[in-house]
């Protein structure tokens, strides 16, 4: 198992054959339980995922990326690859798929991802692309989370590889709203490569709380006026804890308590004491 990166451990397996048609022997029993399992993406690249130009072997759509098998890979070069799709950085290729998690509300904590690959030759087998999360507090923000960028050396006919992405503790990411897998950031072999399947596997996540920014803080005789915004989730409960020592162990008290508005952001007055020569606040949802 390869040293994890920033907590990310990427492994990947090869499997090569010289025979007419190959069936990758990996185990696909588990991949009917992704969480993407016979998704269609809800959002995609404008060019073409099966890139029927005659010259590239009429590949398969989107659906078999998310069909629950490695699929079979023909060796002759002027036949189908039906169990591939064809993605790349090639400005007419599929560039990117996404899969919005729409059964959990709170999202999903993503425990591991996988893809699979291949070609029959070594000219488009290589996996090359970047994954992406959104959250259920910012669903169209899509943040960095592994890049995989594997290319067989020298496979002896028709090439498959899958490639397996885990934490070394804990999740990937938690209360995901939707992942993205982009095939143009790093740019792979001859603009485009064929992929055979992706999943994605997690847990429903429980509720996820944001603490709203603080915006401005003034002072009215013995209270702090402070207003905050951007807080998730909207109408949430809210505590402003005290204490007026910060040496461990440190003893919180409640000092008020709110709710957010509609928007997540709010407005407070906090009760001071004029006579302690400092006071500590902690915002805390809920």
């Amino acid at each position: 198992m390869p040293a994890a990166v920033s907590n990310i451990v990427l492994s990947v397996a090869t499997q090569t054959f010289a025979g007419e048609a190959f069936s990758p022997t990996w185990d696909a029993s588990s991949l009917s339980a992704s969480l993407i399992y016979l998704a269609t993406p809800s959002d995609a690249g404008n060019g073409s995922f099966t890139k029927p130009d005659g010259n590239n072997e009429y590949a398969g759509d989107t659906p078999v990326l998310t069909d629950g098998t490695f699929g079979t890979i023909d060796y002759v070069v002027s036949g189908n690859h039906d169990s591939l799709t064809c993605i790349g950085s090639d400005a007419g290729a599929g560039n990117f798929v996404t899969y919005t998690l729409t059964a959990s509300a709170n999202g999903y904590d993503i425990t591991n991802i996988m893809s699979g690959g291949g070609w029959n030759d070594n000219g488009r087998d290589q996996q090359a692309y970047t994954v992406y999360y959104s959250t259920v507090a910012s669903p169209t923000n899509f943040i960095p989370l592994a890049v995989v960028n594997y290319n067989p050396v020298n496979p002896v006919g028709i090439s498959t590889t899958r490639a397996t992405i885990t934490p070394a503790t804990g999740v990937l990411a938690a209360n995901v709203a939707a992942v993205k897998f982009d095939m143009t950031s790093p740019a792979g072999e001859n603009g485009y490569e064929g992929y055979s399947e992706l999943a994605v596997y997690g847990l429903p996540s429980g509720p996820l709380y944001k603490a709203p920014a603080v915006s401005s803080i003034s002072r009215s005789g013995v209270n702090l006026i402070v207003t905050g915004t951007n807080g998730y989730p909207a109408n949430s409960s809210y505590t402003w804890l005290l204490t007026t020592n910060l040496s461990a162990p440190i003893t919180w008290t409640t000092n008020s308590t709110g709710a957010l508005d509609g928007t997540g952001s709010f407005s407070n007055t906090i009760p001071i004491n004029p006579s302690q020569k400092a006071s500590f606040f902690r915002l805390r949802l809920p």
